[in-house]
């Protein structure tokens, strides 16, 4: 067989004794020296540059999150949300308390009726641990005395999670959350993130049988089913940390709304339907619920008006108030028509 000189023998000078003296072919072979990361990892572009992300940069770290790229950038340090949340639930089953232990780890046996809406705040860190991200949630507590849909369903709207609150020692309240408050969420906000929360579990006869109610209940919704205790603490928060979770994954999908067949409620005391509508048509004249709601409830206490049982005097004391305090932002003949047409309503005109 034919031997070919090596290229290197065509060079005129001696072969240096060096090791470093390989023939420049030779060199450019050379291995190059390891680095403290690959050049090109799996999933990653060829040219791309170590510890960068083809992703655009417009994307915060939640979007990345959601994607499925978990590595590290400095930036989701500081990623937040905000998240819309919703309690749900019959009037004393414990919402007002749950949010109270909650946001300040604080419990009292005294019941306090919530009129109309109240809202509440907290943040909390979410998600994988090396890239949390701080939701701010914006705690409603709605009204859950019946008749009252009309603040009920304003408040509903928007919400990104909803917790559904039962008392786990009557049954009355459980068929409610699914016969009347499920439906009415789902037709308004969509299928958003839910967790059923069977409140007062310090007080139940038989923890046993609620538990495996509770798995049934989550189990048929597709949802977490927690027993839970304002009183004592139990799963309070893990509770609102489970929605929030959800909340995050979430976040992009599209929700949608689902109309069902409910069962017929129970007739509604007229005056309770007067003074809903009342209370929600101050709160549209205001633009919305947060910044009239406040001021509702305070001519309502000045009025004297019980939301559980209104009656005719407390809810005229009540128009003419409302009357009074918009005449710092309305003109007389606005005032007279708002004022004319919740007497009307009152006196029975729809």
């Amino acid at each position: 067989m034919r031997r070919w000189p090596s290229p290197c023998a065509e060079m005129s000078h001696p072969a240096p004794s060096s090791r470093n003296s390989a023939c420049p072919r030779e060199r450019s072979r050379s291995i190059p020296p390891k680095t403290s990361e690959p050049l090109h990892r799996s999933g990653a572009s060829r040219y791309e540059r170590p510890g960068w992300s083809n992703t655009s940069s417009r994307e915060n770290g939640t979007e990345r999150l959601m994607k499925g790229h978990r590595r590290w950038t400095k930036d989701m340090a500081s990623d937040s949300m905000k998240a819309k949340i919703v309690l749900l639930g019959d009037g004393g089953v414990g919402k007002t308390s749950l949010i109270r232990r909650f946001v300040v780890d604080q419990y009292s046996d005294e019941y306090i009726t919530t009129i109309g809406t109240k809202v509440s705040k907290r943040s909390l860190s979410l998600g994988h641990p090396a890239a949390e991200v701080e939701m701010a949630m914006q705690i409603w507590d709605v009204l859950g005395q019946k008749g009252y849909s009309g603040v009920q369903e304003t408040a509903m709207k928007g919400a990104q999670g909803v917790l559904m609150v039962y008392d786990a020692t009557a049954d009355e309240s459980r068929r409610s959350l699914e016969d009347y408050w499920m439906p009415a969420v789902w037709r308004l906000a969509g299928r958003v993130p839910m967790v059923i929360a069977g409140n007062k579990s310090d007080l139940v006869s038989d923890r046993v049988w609620t538990e495996d109610y509770l798995y049934f209940l989550g189990q048929k919704y597709a949802c977490p089913a927690i027993l839970t205790s304002a009183r004592t603490g139990e799963r309070v928060e893990p509770a609102f940390k489970s929605l929030g979770e959800q909340i995050l994954q979430a976040a992009g999908h599209p929700i949608r709304r689902i109309a069902l067949v409910t069962p017929p409620q129970e007739p509604i005391d007229r005056l309770v339907r007067v003074t809903d509508k009342i209370m929600t048509d101050f709160c549209y004249q205001l633009g919305g619920v947060e910044t009239g709601m406040p001021i509702v409830k305070r001519q309502l206490s000045l009025a004297g008006l019980d939301v559980r049982a209104p009656t005719d005097g407390a809810i005229r004391n009540l128009i003419e108030r409302l009357a009074a305090v918009e005449r710092d932002f309305k003109g007389p003949d606005e005032i007279r028509e708002n004022r004319e047409r919740r007497l009307g309503w009152l006196s029975g005109a729809d």
